[in-house]
């Protein structure tokens, strides 16, 4: 398989029986990858409420890996069952323009939604990864930015963009492919919010929710035009910690 940045991934045969049933497929893992976000850190929470200890920053942030290594079983999972090409690579060559440009894209998007949450929110916004940032100091940015790049990139792209996204394409073509994940991406982040007590259903955090979603389209489409799953990991991991950075920074 190229990694050269003019191919474009192509389609395999499908080996679902239908295009529906491939629908149906990539609901149920969106799906699944949703309540694992949700339902493993409240299981964490009352788990630790029940004996009674109290959540400090790597238990709270407990939860949150092992609902991770769940997005990656899932993954996992489904690859016994299909045959889906997800090219993996050491980027080269041009391959670095667009690590580079998907991280200045992708800040200079959430910059944006960052000031219509804040000129159209009714309410502050919190996310689990911001509750962690408050507070947090450079040791915090190192530990988050490591999980970041070595734990939540490489997993939710193998997912996401690499399963998900791989199979749609099968039967849809890359630009239907990119549109739902990147709206069961946003989906499957909503579970943030709601842990860290904000209103799923709010103008700010439909915004934010708005946002991740046009990152997901970025990150979607970088991995159609470079076949290469490793460039999109290393984006979504840098822009991760780089965000992360700036919350930290903003709240001390």
């Amino acid at each position: 398989m190229s990694t050269t940045t003019t191919e474009v991934i192509p389609a395999l045969d499908s080996t679902e029986t239908t295009p529906g049933g491939t629908i149906l497929a990539a609901i149920a893992l969106l799906a699944a990858a949703a309540f694992a976000s949700l339902a493993i850190p409240l299981g964490f929470s009352s788990l630790y409420a029940r004996l009674n200890i109290a959540e400090t920053f790597l238990l709270t942030s407990l939860g949150g890996v092992v609902a991770t290594l769940t997005l990656g079983a899932l993954a996992v999972a489904y690859l016994q069952r299909r045959d889906i090409e997800i090219p993996i690579t050491r980027p080269a060559g041009r391959e670095w323009s667009w690590i580079v440009g998907g991280i200045v894209l992708s800040l200079i998007g959430a910059i944006v939604f960052a000031i219509l949450e804040s000129r159209f929110a009714t309410e502050m916004v919190a996310s689990s990864s911001s509750s962690l940032a408050a507070g947090g100091s450079a040791v915090t940015i190192v530990l988050a930015g490591a999980y970041f790049v070595l734990v939540i990139g490489p997993i939710e792209e193998y997912l996401y963009r690499g399963v998900i996204q791989g199979r749609l394409r099968q039967h849809f073509g890359p630009a239907v492919a990119i549109g739902l994940t990147s709206l069961g991406f946003a989906v499957g982040h909503a579970p943030n919010f709601w842990l860290a007590g904000s209103d799923v259903l709010s103008v700010g955090v439909l915004i934010a929710l708005g946002g991740i979603a046009v990152g997901s389209v970025i990150l979607g489409a970088i991995y159609e035009k470079t076949a290469n799953l490793a460039v999109v990991v290393l984006v979504h991991g840098l822009v991760n910690t780089i965000l992360f950075g700036l919350v930290v920074a903003l709240m001390a």
